[in-house]
């Protein structure tokens, strides 16, 4: 076990570098790819991307967000009933 304060320091130095390469696709990479790359490119690009579900959320998004809201909605109320 670490201490929760290294797991924020290295969770947000991870964000300061993810961030930093995003934008840099953002502001470089995506517009010279559409500068240089044709419509039959971008269709072998889209060809090659692997079909299938979300790997983190799998296919059932929607339903995972609605039960994580009720469990949290139950913990919340369960709190509050905790503290009268």
């Amino acid at each position: 076990m670490a201490p929760r304060s290294h797991l924020e320091a290295a969770t947000a130095t991870y964000l300061v570098y993810y961030r930093h390469h995003l934008a840099t696709e953002e502001r470089v990479v995506m517009p010279r790819a559409a500068q240089v790359l044709t419509g039959e490119d971008w269709a072998a690009v889209a060809a090659a991307v692997p079909g299938g579900s979300d790997p983190l959320f799998g296919d059932d998004i929607l339903d995972r967000f609605e039960m994580l809201r009720r469990q949290i909605d139950r913990v919340a109320q369960a709190s509050r009933q905790d503290q009268t």
